[in-house]
């Protein structure tokens, strides 16, 4: 009789790098970027765990992306607080490795959005035209409104209406 022998070999998964954790521009506050190296063994990780805490020592899991992803948004985290972030690689066969912890960020509302821009630029030159002309009539000088024909002809109808003493039905 033969006696075989079985050897488990659990290989231990290489953890990923610290996470660098950044406010996201442009919002209101409540949105956190993080980004970090994949582990050296991406290939046998099945998923990331991201994992958020407030205080540096309890970590709680706020979301899974996929191996071969190196970034999540946190859209959950509330605006002045300070959170640190780790990354824990999760292997095929159920190892883990956890990354060290990130760097203590807050998120922050921003006063103004410079996607939008372009929407200031255009609200000024309108108020600059609006505010030449204004200047330009009260230094006397005569503007040329065309005239509308149907006011001309509601001023005309109101005019008949008074001479030949009947009432007016505005609808």
């Amino acid at each position: 009789m033969g006696i075989v022998l079985i050897s488990l070999l659990v290989v231990a998964i290489q953890p990923p790098g610290t996470p660098l954790v950044q406010d996201v521009p442009n919002d209101a506050g409540g949105n956190l970027e993080i980004s970090w190296q994949p582990s050296l063994d991406d290939a046998q990780c099945s998923a990331y765990d991201v994992q958020r805490s407030a205080d540096g020592v309890s970590f709680e899991t706020i979301g899974v992306v996929p191996s071969g992803m190196t970034q999540y948004i946190d859209r959950n985290a509330a605006p002045g607080i300070e959170y640190q972030y780790q990354i824990v690689a999760v292997g095929h066969d159920g190892t883990t490795a956890a990354s060290t912890v990130s760097d203590p960020c807050a998120s922050r509302g921003q006063w103004f959005h410079a996607g939008k821009l372009n929407i200031l630029i255009g609200f000024l030159i309108y108020a600059i035209i609006l505010l030449y002309f204004i200047y330009q009539t009260r230094i006397g000088k005569k503007m040329y409104i065309r005239p509308i024909a149907g006011l001309e002809a509601l001023d005309e109808a109101v005019g008949r209406a008074t001479e030949m003493g009947k009432p007016i039905l505005y609808v």
